[in-house]
């Protein structure tokens, strides 16, 4: 082989090498896939909003017991309801004599003596002076007159308003008493100079 053939395929093969060097690519690194930001928790859900509380539920309804002083032949039943006004009387009678009489709320419910002067003056928590139930001033047990009917029955109802049938509370009914006088209440002070009392009921809670 010459000398010049011997330089050429050196030549060719170097050419060669190189070639086949710089066709191989080095491959980069594969870039991890991005991950997505965990979603934020939701926001913790409203309470309900809270129920309103109950009004509280009113007094039962009392029930009294008429009974005939010392003379008297009255008797009867009572009943008594607290309501948005005040307290409702709804009054049942029998052996009145016909005519007017003073009805009122007195201050114990004693009616113990015969005469009922147990059950003590007019309830009057908040005013002294003695008065008609439309009048400014008036006591708060301050019903009036009721009329009894020629048979001697009585049907009455009536609202002492601003009272209640809340036990302890200043301007409750309960251990009170309830006094149907011989006479018509004649607006009069102390008390309407409305006679004896003929019928008592006490009010127990």
């Amino acid at each position: 082989m010459s000398m010049k053939t011997c330089l050429a395929l050196f030549v060719l093969g170097i050419a060669t090498v190189g070639c086949g060097e710089s066709s191989q690519v080095t491959p980069e690194p594969a870039t991890p896939a991005a991950v997505p930001p965990a979603p934020e928790p939701p926001p913790p859900a409203e309470p309900p909003p809270a129920e309103p509380a109950a009004a509280p539920a009113p007094p039962k309804p009392i029930e009294v017991t008429m009974t005939a002083t010392s003379g008297s032949k009255v008797q009867g039943t009572a009943t008594l309801e607290e309501t948005s006004e005040g307290v409702k009387l709804t009054l049942k009678l029998t052996q009145v004599p016909a005519g007017k009489h003073g009805i009122h709320i007195h201050q114990k419910a004693d009616c113990s003596d015969p005469e009922a002067k147990s059950a003590g003056d007019h309830f009057a928590p908040d005013q002294p002076k003695h008065g008609f139930p439309d009048q400014a001033e008036h006591h708060l047990g301050d019903m009036g007159n009721l009329t009894a009917e020629k048979d001697g029955n009585v049907n009455f109802e009536f609202v002492i308003k601003g009272a209640n049938l809340k036990k302890d509370d200043a301007k409750s009914l309960i251990e009170r008493a309830i006094i149907l006088h011989a006479k018509e209440d004649k607006g009069t002070q102390p008390s309407g100079d409305a006679g004896g009392r003929i019928a008592c009921g006490a009010i127990k809670g």
